[in-house]
């Protein structure tokens, strides 16, 4: 079990790629997720889902700690050894009741500073940038270095976010995938 506090910054392209080349990132590669979600069967300050990635992939469970400024909740994580484990917990959880299964695939690119993680996130619908850390100092002394536009700063999870782009453009599928929306 870890604790998690978080925000994401929706950012135009050029924004994005300004600030990968400022951390020395630029001709870094991202990693390809897939995420399974589950939207129905569970109360509503959980969050289970099911990640592929590389060769393996990892279940999670989160639960809402709190509302404020930042999204905080507490995780708890089994890493799978193999990526056909991935299918396998889907369908486990699918025989288990778990219901409204949703994807969301995204391009990742982590880097550190000092205690906190920062994602340089590509999905379908836009670019983010995700900082995470264990207390809310530490995240806030992250977006300062980053000096990232307040007003772009979500505490909104990608599905949150997605369902608005989806209402806002008329689309239909629940699906966050890059061939869909390419």
């Amino acid at each position: 079990m870890k604790k998690e506090i978080e925000v994401k910054f929706q950012l135009d392209r050029k924004e994005f790629d300004n600030l990968k080349k400022q951390l020395g990132l630029e001709h870094s590669s991202a990693l390809f997720q897939r995420t399974y979600f589950f939207s129905e069967g569970l109360p509503e300050n959980m969050f289970l889902r099911v990640r592929e990635e590389r060769d393996d992939g990892i279940v999670t469970l989160k639960i809402k700690n709190r509302e404020g400024k930042y999204r905080e909740r507490v995780e708890y994580n089994i890493v799978l050894k193999d990526k056909n484990e991935v299918s396998k917990m889907v369908e486990i959880f699918q025989k288990l009741g778990f219901e409204g299964l949703r994807i969301l695939e995204k391009k990742r690119l982590e880097t550190k500073y000092e205690n906190s993680k920062i994602a340089f996130d590509i999905v379908p619908f836009g670019y983010f940038i995700e900082v995470e850390a264990e207390t809310e100092e530490e995240l806030k002394n992250t977006v300062e270095f980053l000096n990232l536009p307040k007003e772009k700063m979500t505490k909104e999870t990608y599905w949150a976010l997605f369902d608005k782009y989806r209402e806002e453009r008329g689309i239909k599928d629940k699906n966050s995938v890059f061939n869909i929306l390419d």
